[in-house]
């Protein structure tokens, strides 16, 4: 998958092409800039890691099985091979450059010498003789892991089957590492992905029984586990949280939908089709800041320009470097906040002080949304000492008696000015 980086000015993005092999491109105010290549062929893998200065450093797997990492700093750029597998004993995979506490740190798994089993591994880049660090043993042979950084925290998810079908998480830290047990499910845990949104750790997981699967989205810090609606077919949903809202994006039959979250009111907006539908790709996404944009994976496209899906229309923070701000948009959010706030100030008793009717920009938007599930959340059951979740149900116990189909949704399309004109007028923005 493709990196997308974001930096102060604009975008980094990470690529490789057959005839091009590794190159990273920078998109600014001005647009794409010239292709800079990092390494000259295809490759077997490649990671991207971004430095508080916004220095890229790249770690790359050649067909020849050595690794080599770039650091692309103005002032000292550097290359070395800093991993080497010639007789193809270890079989690296999971390939994962991480910067933590001021320094490149490196990740991958090798499969163990009885070819049983694989174990996680690490070591640090700042050394040329590095002392190696084995995590995580007896994975199983194909293991995919995700690897997502907060501040100085590495959070690394993998599968494994303990009695039951289990997601892991180790938390990876220079001073501290722990595992934790997040999800157990009777059937296969095929798909995952996280994204921090208001303070919290919110995981979205999809579970696969015979070809109906099973979504659910999950509170890390409470371990709220909530029943996501969506079809059969909705292939790689993830996560993205912008001002104050979760979104929820997936693709299904070559077309792009999104939903609208409120996991704390167990609500979601009935799915629409994204706005968004050519030259469209999920990138990883790199972002140092986790403020006004949070993700693990997103939805772009790349074309003659570089947008985001949903953000390029809601974009209000200047996110994308080349777009004019949306400064009505922003006022009209800003209003709507307003309009509600005066509203139930009307209802209650007057305050013994005035009350500050200043405009804050940091608001949070609330529509009146459907909910469009009828399970009841599932009991929370500790299973582990850091903050466990639930088991996840197995088929039969979600799935109506009467249906051999999980629901699902025939998505709805309405354009900026038919929803803001039905929202100021009756507050709710999606069909009943």
């Amino acid at each position: 998958m493709p990196f997308l980086l974001r930096i102060s000015d604009g975008f980094i993005i990470v690529d490789e092409k057959p005839k091009q092999g590794v190159f990273y491109q920078l998109y600014n105010k001005d647009g794409f800039q010239r292709p800079v290549m990092i390494y000259p062929s295809s490759c077997l893998a490649y990671s991207v890691a971004l430095d508080p200065q916004d220095v890229l450093h790249v770690a790359v797997e050649g067909t020849n099985r050595q690794v080599t990492y770039y650091c692309f700093s103005p002032t000292a750029p550097s290359k070395r091979v800093v991993l080497e597998d010639s007789r193809s004993m270890y079989l690296f995979e999971n390939l994962s450059i991480q910067w933590l506490e001021n320094e490149p740190h490196l990740f991958y798994t090798v499969i163990h010498p009885n070819g049983l089993h694989r174990s996680l591994v690490h070591q640090t880049l700042s050394s040329t003789s590095p002392t190696l660090e084995n995590l995580v043993t007896s994975l199983p042979l194909r293991t995919s892991l995700t690897y997502y950084k907060i501040n100085s925290t590495l959070y690394i998810l993998y599968p494994n089957f303990e009695e039951s079908y289990c997601l892991n998480m180790l938390s990876f830290t220079n001073q501290e590492k722990s595992v934790t047990t997040l999800v157990r499910s009777p059937i296969p845990i095929i798909d995952w992905n996280m994204c921090k949104h208001q303070n919290a750790l919110y995981l979205l997981c999809k579970a696969d029984q015979y070809g109906h699967a099973n979504f659910y989205l999950t509170n890390l810090s409470t371990g709220e586990n909530l029943p996501v609606q969506l079809p059969d077919n909705a292939n790689n949903p993830v996560l993205l949280s912008y001002l104050d809202t979760l979104w929820i994006h997936y693709e299904s039959n070559n077309h792009y939908y999104t939903l609208l979250a409120l996991p704390e009111n167990q609500t979601f907006s009935s799915p629409i089709s994204s706005s968004l539908q050519n030259h469209i790709n999920t990138y990883t996404y790199i972002d140092s800041l986790h403020e006004d944009l949070d993700a693990s994976v997103i939805y772009a496209s790349l074309s003659n320009t570089l947008r985001l899906s949903t953000i390029a229309d809601l974009d209000i923070r200047n996110i994308h470097p080349d777009l004019v701000n949306k400064d009505e948009l922003a006022l009209f959010l800003e209003g709507i906040n307003f309009k509600r706030t005066q509203s139930v100030a009307s209802v209650l008793p007057p305050p013994s002080s005035p009350i500050d009717t200043t405009l804050n920009t940091s608001f949070q938007v609330q529509p009146n949304f459907m909910n469009t599930f009828s399970q009841t959340p599932i009991p929370f059951t500790p299973d582990a000492p850091i903050t466990p979740l639930n088991t996840l149900p197995s088929l039969s116990d979600i799935m109506p008696t009467s249906s051999s189909t999980p629901p699902s949704f025939t998505a709805t399309k309405k354009d900026l000015h038919s929803l803001s004109e039905a929202f100021m007028n009756t507050g709710n923005t999606f069909d009943s």
